[in-house]
């Protein structure tokens, strides 16, 4: 990428008026990005090269991260499924465990579009495993440690109301009333909070049915 690209990117408002400061900026943030893997990550090797106006990364080994983890882990579960096999607890269990939060979820969301667009994107795919797993567990009724797996999932991202959805049909299961009070009060609050809504009609409607049987 090439400088002009890098320093555009990052301070577009100073790069418009002062680009030569905005160039500047760029090399102080890359100065410290050098610093800060050589202190913290042990890299000694120049892996950020500047050649003919441009910066490359020059790495010795494949980087590593979760997002990348979690996006094999997801491709080896979208493998399991197009042949039309059950994915394995332990590779469901790896993806849940390897999406600890919201990609970036410190960033302001507004700053750079692309951010959103990778935190909705790996939001969705979590959400999908999670809604898979939780099922799969269901279906063999194997209801408490689909509720487990339920409150690790939500405790990522308490806004699936899907997997509110899935506790509350394992504790109907459990014969367990008291706790799908409990999750519906929970997801009420949470769409409150989170959305200034209430809960989905199917959410509601889960709720009333559970009711009348319980």
């Amino acid at each position: 990428l090439s400088r002009d690209h890098l320093a555009r990117t990052f301070w577009p408002d100073k790069y418009e008026n002062m680009p030569e400061f905005a160039r500047k900026s760029l090399n102080v943030e890359l100065s410290h990005i050098r610093k800060t893997l050589r202190d913290q990550a042990g890299v000694r090797s120049d892996f950020l090269v500047f050649e003919k106006n441009t910066y490359r990364l020059k790495l010795d080994r494949l980087p590593e991260s979760d997002v990348l983890t979690f996006k094999a882990l997801h491709q080896r579960i979208q493998e399991y499924i197009r042949s039309g096999q059950e994915a394995p607890d332990e590779l469901l269990q790896d993806a849940i465990k390897t999406y600890t939060g919201n990609f970036l979820d410190d960033f302001p969301a507004d700053t750079f579009g692309w951010v959103e667009i990778e935190r909705q994107h790996l939001s969705a795919v979590f959400e999908q495993i999670a809604d898979l797993y939780s099922n799969q567990l269901c279906a063999k009724k194997d209801f408490w440690k689909a509720i487990a797996v339920c409150n690790e999932i939500l405790s990522r991202d308490s806004r699936m109301e899907v997997i509110h959805r899935r506790a509350m049909q394992c504790y109907a299961n459990l014969g367990m009333a008291h706790k799908v009070e409990a999750q519906y009060t929970l997801c009420c609050k949470m769409m409150d909070q989170e959305f200034q809504s209430k809960p989905s009609a199917e959410t509601a409607r889960l709720y009333e049915q559970i009711k009348k049987v319980a």
